[in-house]
């Protein structure tokens, strides 16, 4: 037995109208003899449409890698292409140059040192422009690792001797957003910059552990084991 489909009411006008637009033309009865005629009327010119200025591309974010090696005998951070080639060394410092992280425009990189500044030897976090110019120490609490930039690139957060610190570097302020008797280490920012995750506890038990900016409304993510690492990922979710 053959179904039959049954259209929907909506369709079906639809389709009359369709068919109705694409039909032939309809047949004009002829002029009776002696009418005159009227002359045809010349279609309008059309006019020229207007053209909307292009937007402007966006600058365009260097495709390049940051690294750090001791090739050159300490270790200095560098830069490469994706292909590996072009490789530059940004530090040239006899310090210890390492751990580069991009800002989030490609710009800049944020590293640890343990060379000689202004205020006397010692490991903080520093800052310089992509090519290596430009050097800034933007930490001041001894034995600084671990950066990360914010999202909007104004802020870098940073662990030092088990506390986790906030550097807002247009403020120029630097704020201590754990204070906890327990080792605070590694903090990374939501991909909405509205929090930090981050790890605590000692070796035998680190757990990771979220809170705001400020440092407000800290909370326990996962129970058990040791969390070595973590990452967000863009959704706003975490895996370790």
């Amino acid at each position: 037995m053959h179904k039959r489909t049954v259209l929907p009411l909506t369709l079906i006008v639809l389709l009359s109208l369709v068919l109705s637009g694409c039909g032939a033309a309809e047949t004009q009865a002829p002029e009776p003899a002696g009418t005159p005629t009227t002359p045809a009327t010349q279609p309008a010119t059309a006019l020229p449409a207007e053209t909307e200025a292009p937007t402007p591309e966006p600058e365009p974010i260097p495709c390049n890698i940051a690294f750090d090696s001791d090739r050159d005998g300490s270790r200095e951070i560098y830069s490469m292409a994706a292909d590996g080639s072009n490789q530059v060394n940004l530090t040239n410092n006899p310090a210890d140059d390492f751990d580069p992280v991009w800002s989030p425009d490609g710009k800049q990189i944020a590293f640890v040192s343990n060379r000689e500044s202004g205020a006397g030897g010692g490991q903080f976090i520093y800052t310089m422009q992509a090519d290596g110019s430009e050097v800034t120490r933007v930490s001041t609490q001894a034995d600084s690792k671990s950066p990360d930039w914010s999202p909007l690139g104004s802020q870098i957060a940073y662990s030092s001797m088990g506390e986790i610190y906030l550097v807002d570097m247009l403020a120029g302020t630097e704020v201590n957003l754990t204070s906890s008797p327990e080792p605070d280490e590694q903090p990374k920012f939501s991909p909405d910059g509205k929090q930090i995750a981050w790890l605590k506890g000692d070796e035998n038990n680190r757990q990771l552990f979220v809170m705001n900016l400020d440092g407000s409304n800290g909370y326990q993510v996962t129970q058990g084991g040791k969390v070595n690492d973590a990452e967000w990922t863009v959704d706003g979710r975490i895996f370790t």
